[in-house]
């Protein structure tokens, strides 16, 4: 195998169902994985359920959009094309050699192979459905292949399948890992989309805001209370108060006279002032 160690230790990472998952929190968090249903006793009975697991798999990457099409979803997909056909090509094998259908009992050989769960974390984000989707897909796929390694254990134990478990296991680890890489980037790009929205957002805030002033100050200007009086924009902080705004201005600034302050109301709609009132 390419790397027994890090796909299969990614995938147990990340896969993750919408039952494990909590998504009412604010933050996205995974749970751990269910225990493995039971194993089947046919080694035909796994491969179909690979195949099972596999195919809605495949098919949630193919309906994720332009904008999350990465090149390491691309990767993912490949590879998951490849666990699919080398799950064809065990179930030929097997055709041809009916002997190894019927799985021995337990306990199962050493393996080289560790599987070693590592903690993904919480996230700010809540992956999309089709990217959950996908890895409950690998990881149910993957238990499907996994032998218990408990020395207790008499249940059936899976072959080597001509090879084949073995070459399924890495298809499987290989788009994990890919796939890891495209909601990594996924989510970064929808934060940076985020993040862009709240800036255009904030300047569309502080754009009305400075005209709403403006408008004030003028209406002050036409309208001063008191000879010689003087606002400017920067004594003025403008407030949501429903249908109208209200334009307060503050006190004993340079370039005014006396010691009250105005508040101008201005309408929402149209952005004229409706009344003045007067500070003491």
């Amino acid at each position: 195998m390419k790397n027994p160690l890090l796909p299969l230790a990614v995938l147990f990472a990340l896969a993750a169902t919408l039952a494990r998952a909590d998504m009412t929190s604010p933050t996205f968090k995974m749970r751990p994985p269910a225990a493995p249903a039971r194993a089947a006793a046919t080694a035909r009975a796994r491969l179909e359920a690979v195949q099972a697991a596999l195919t809605p798999a495949q098919a949630a990457l193919a309906r994720l959009p332009a904008a999350s099409r990465a090149a390491s979803l691309d990767k993912s997909s490949a590879a998951l094309a490849r666990a699919l056909a080398d799950t064809a090509a065990a179930l030929a094998w097997l055709q041809a050699h009916p002997e190894a259908d019927k799985l021995p009992g337990g306990p199962a050989p050493a393996e080289t192979l560790q599987v070693r769960p590592l903690a993904l974390g919480t996230l700010s984000t809540a992956p999309s459905l089709n990217f959950l989707t996908a890895l409950e897909g690998l990881n149910v796929a993957l238990n499907q292949l996994l032998n218990n390694p408990d020395p207790a254990y008499r249940g059936p134990v899976l072959g080597a399948l001509g090879g084949f478990r073995e070459k399924i296991m890495d298809d499987i680890g290989e788009s994990a890992v890919a796939l890891r890489e495209a909601i990594n980037a996924d989510l970064a790009r929808r934060e940076a989309e985020q993040q862009a929205r709240q800036r255009a957002e904030q300047a569309a805030r502080e754009g009305s805001d400075l005209r709403v002033r403006v408008k004030a100050v003028t209406y002050l200007q036409q309208h001063p209370a008191k000879p010689g009086e003087k606002w400017t924009v920067e004594q003025a902080e403008v407030e949501d108060a429903g249908d109208h705004y209200e334009v307060v201005f503050s006190a004993n600034e340079p370039g005014t006279l006396g010691g009250g302050a105005p508040t101008v109301l201005v309408d929402k709609k149209t952005l004229e002032v409706t009344k003045v009132l007067l500070g003491q």
